[in-house]
């Protein structure tokens, strides 16, 4: 084994030894699992939601039900409208639905009617999936109402299903649409972090080489620097990638390697 080697692995182990002797890398992996405790709860199911109905028909009371079926939302039903913007703007609801009175009456006439929705832009996360959600259910609506006016003009179920629905449509996961904001905004304060803090590392080993050898410091010396670096960072990567999102439940689509 050349002398080279022999002060490449030296080096290595110098350095991983130090950095387990003073684990200040610690403090960075203590910090980013409990900045993720914020995001353990899962915040885009069951959102608490107010549904103002002025109508009170069949068709509100449609809408209303698959409301509080939703796995997004949770219904809280309310009459009156200035308490539950109090309440959205308080933080206690993240949307404000309401029906307006004779809507099932410009519904089936085919006017043009409207259901308000009062969201809190500041969650964008939680605001789109309500928004999709309440669209869903409209159209849902729709489909059913058109669905019995094809019935009524001679159609099959399988004709009117091709009339309704022309071409079948399947969604895949692309990304890491997790069911918290944790799926948007903790993979991205992780890796900053890692990085960062990597590069702090390496460049602090690479001035305390600078200075022992007088700033002439062998090639193989810093990469064995380097190398001792290595293992701290994957055990941090391996734990904040594959077991705190484990044990947080984040969803993870994208393989761990």
């Amino acid at each position: 084994m050349s002398q080279s080697f022999q002060e490449y692995l030296k080096t290595a182990k110098n350095t991983l030894l130090r950095l387990l002797k003073t684990p200040m890398w610690m403090m960075l992996l203590v910090s980013l699992c409990l900045t993720s405790l914020v995001f353990g709860h899962q915040t885009v199911w069951d959102l608490p939601v107010a549904v103002i109905d002025l109508d009170r028909g069949l068709a509100s009371h449609f809408i209303t039900r698959q409301i509080n079926a939703s796995p997004k939302m949770q219904t809280i039903n309310s009459d009156n409208l200035d308490q539950a913007r109090e309440d959205l703007h308080w933080r206690k609801l993240f949307a404000v639905i309401v029906i307006p009175k004779d809507f099932e009456k410009h519904f089936l006439r085919g006017d043009t009617t409207t259901i308000s929705v009062y969201g809190d832009a500041t969650s964008r996360l939680a605001n789109g999936q309500i928004q999709q959600a309440i669209t869903t259910i409209y159209q849902e609506l729709s489909t059913q109402y058109n669905q019995q006016l094809l019935f009524t003009q001679g159609y099959a179920p399988s004709q009117a299903q091709v009339v309704l629905n022309p071409m079948n449509d399947n969604l895949t996961d692309l990304y890491n649409p997790g069911i918290n904001f944790a799926a948007i905004i903790l993979p991205g304060l992780v890796i900053m972090m890692l990085q960062q803090s990597m590069l702090m590392a390496s460049t602090r080993s690479s001035i305390a080489l600078y200075i022992a050898h007088n700033g002439k410091t062998p090639l193989h010396i810093h990469l064995g620097a380097m190398t001792g670096l290595i293992p701290i960072w994957l055990f941090l990567a391996v734990v904040l990638f594959v077991f705190w999102p484990a044990v947080m439940g984040f969803r993870q689509t994208d393989p761990i390697l």
